[in-house]
């Protein structure tokens, strides 16, 4: 059977050259393994990580996700800590290490809400 090189060469370009889901490679990133020593020499002093690759607003707006995700853990806590202090019993002991527990977690919450803000306002302020 006899085929055809220009429907093979076709067919495996097709593949060869589609998007495999990412990798190092597309993220802009050098590769780790495989190279040689005077690749490694040369990346000395420079950075190989991605959020730094991408530049500031992307460093801040990373920053800012994580602070909304530590704003939200804190308030989970808050809400945690409310529930455990409505179900105890008036004046028991437990009430009040409840009380203290909601106390610290409100304290955590402010702490969050300004660690938010401050990453919202500087992401703003280096967009604007």
């Amino acid at each position: 059977m006899v085929y055809s090189g220009a429907k093979r060469t076709s067919q495996l370009s097709s593949y060869i050259n589609g998007d495999f889901g990412g990798g190092v490679t597309k993220a802009g990133l050098p590769y780790q393994i495989g190279r040689t020593t005077a690749i490694s020499v040369a990346f000395r002093q420079t950075s190989q990580n991605l959020i730094v690759l991408k530049g500031r607003k992307y460093q801040l707006m990373h920053l800012l996700h994580i602070a909304i995700q530590n704003f939200e853990d804190k308030q989970y806590a808050v809400v945690q800590a409310q529930a455990v202090y409505d179900a105890a019993e008036d004046g028991s002991e437990a009430q009040t290490e409840a009380s203290e527990l909601l106390n610290l977690a409100n304290i955590a919450l402010d702490s969050a809400i300004l660690a938010r803000d401050s990453a919202q306002a500087a992401l703003d302020s280096f967009v604007a």
